[in-house]
């Protein structure tokens, strides 16, 4: 099952999203990484490749049989993980089209995208992330393995230091205050439970 749905992430998510982002606006949206660019913009990207060849190696070799789980986990574990693996894909997907033409995989210093802060992104600020973590944890719950925790940790690391040295700075430079007030009323990656989020 956990096969099944990383398959279904990378179609969905990440191959689907490119191909109707170069559909709709004429730009697949993909801002790769080049020998230019600064050292704190490459780690997070090897990182994520790290993450990706580690986790979707092992959920591969698990369908050969050549990976088990260190722990067994009955039905409802299964059913558990399958559910986390749906909302993150789901909450990833509709995170993608509310950001309609801003939305990027990477950051290009040159270019200047609105902010959005309607939708999920009224709740938090990285709900594609969000989607992404849960359906991280949906693969460990399909997958309980210490080298599987391994290979999340390094996608989450990836991250947080995209997030926090790469999106986040060229967002207040290109976005100042409004970004400010933003990120002070509105959490990273999962709402505050315990305060209602004015509205922006």
């Amino acid at each position: 099952m956990a096969l099944i749905a990383y398959v279904l992430f990378l179609l969905i998510v990440v191959i689907g999203k490119l191909i109707l982002q170069y559909y709709k606006t004429g730009d697949c949206g993909l801002r790769p990484i080049t020998a230019r660019s600064p050292i704190i913009s490459i780690i997070p990207s090897v990182l994520l490749i790290l993450s990706f060849v580690t986790t979707f190696s092992l959920a591969t070799m698990e369908v050969f049989g050549k990976f088990e789980s260190q722990v067994r986990l009955n039905a409802l574990g299964t059913i558990l993980g399958i559910l986390f693996c749906a909302i993150g894909i789901t909450i990833a997907s509709i995170s993608q089209h509310q950001m309609e033409s801003s939305w990027r995989i990477g950051v290009d210093e040159s270019e200047k995208t609105k902010l959005v802060t309607h939708g999920l992104y009224s709740y938090v600020r990285n709900p594609i992330y969000c989607g992404v973590i849960l359906f991280g944890m949906g693969l460990l719950i399909l997958i309980p393995h210490t080298l599987m925790l391994v290979g999340l940790f390094l996608g989450y690391l990836s991250i947080e230091l995209q997030v926090r040295y790469v999106e986040e700075p060229y967002l207040l430079r290109l976005h100042g205050e409004t970004y400010e007030r933003y990120s002070r009323k509105v959490k990273r990656y999962f709402p505050n439970v315990f305060h209602k989020t004015k509205k922006l």
